[in-house]
């Protein structure tokens, strides 16, 4: 439970912390305890698919909300 309270906690960062990652903060799989096979497939490979022709494409934080919830994903209202 420790875990999840501490994935949630919103850190603010400094000025220069966020300016040194513009694009978002990358945590490798050794700093998490989450394997792409936990996250939906098909998430998984459009994220691929964006990242294949150029664009940035990222699983962010509400996801990995909903993930531990159990929810399923929502993509439209």
């Amino acid at each position: 439970m420790k875990f999840l309270s501490n994935l949630f906690k919103k850190k603010i960062g400094s000025v220069e912390d966020i300016l040194s990652h513009p694009d978002g903060k990358r945590y490798y799989r050794d700093a998490h305890l989450i394997r792409k096979n936990m996250i939906d497939e098909d998430a998984v490979k459009i994220i691929h698919r964006l990242n294949k022709f150029g664009f940035k494409a990222y699983i962010v934080g509400g996801a990995f909300a909903t993930f531990f919830s159990g929810e399923s994903p929502k993509t439209s209202t």
